[in-house]
């Protein structure tokens, strides 16, 4: 149950909200990724190989499946991220950082989520349920907390 990041335990909403933070930040900064197979990876220096680059594959093409294991190994994550993120906002002028910030809230769904299912189709076929709740609360985050 450790390896696969099941827990009888309730998730702490503090941690449910930072696990979203970090999942969103990490598409829109590049560290989460969908590779050939498009299974999602994710940069995690805790856990992955100086030779892979810290990519860690979840060996999974779906989101939902994806963002559990993601929030199931957010303590590797957490300053890593918050170091990269960082390093990349500073090389950035203000007038930069404002474009940015404007262009993640007008095409997050299209240029940064990695979604590739049409979004009508999904809400239309219930079986997409959780998915759907997982990319309005990304659209949500972007929204109100970018």
């Amino acid at each position: 149950m450790i390896d696969e990041n099941y827990s009888l335990l309730p998730i702490d909403p503090s941690i449910e909200k930072r696990s979203l933070e970090y999942w969103v930040k990490g598409l829109i900064y590049g560290f989460i990724r969908r590779n050939e197979n498009k299974e999602f990876e994710y940069i995690n220096k805790g856990k992955g190989m100086a030779i892979l680059d810290y990519w860690v594959n979840t060996y999974t093409t779906d989101r939902c499946s994806a963002f559990n294991l993601f929030r199931g190994n957010l303590s590797f994550v957490l300053a890593d991220y918050d170091k990269l993120e960082q390093d990349m906002t500073d090389k950035k002028t203000s007038e930069e950082k404002k474009a940015f910030v404007d262009d993640i809230r007008k095409n997050y769904m299209e240029k940064y989520s990695l979604n590739d299912k049409d979004i009508k189709d999904l809400i239309e076929d219930k079986r997409y349920a959780a998915l759907v709740d997982l990319l309005n609360s990304e659209k949500e985050y972007v929204e109100n907390e970018i």
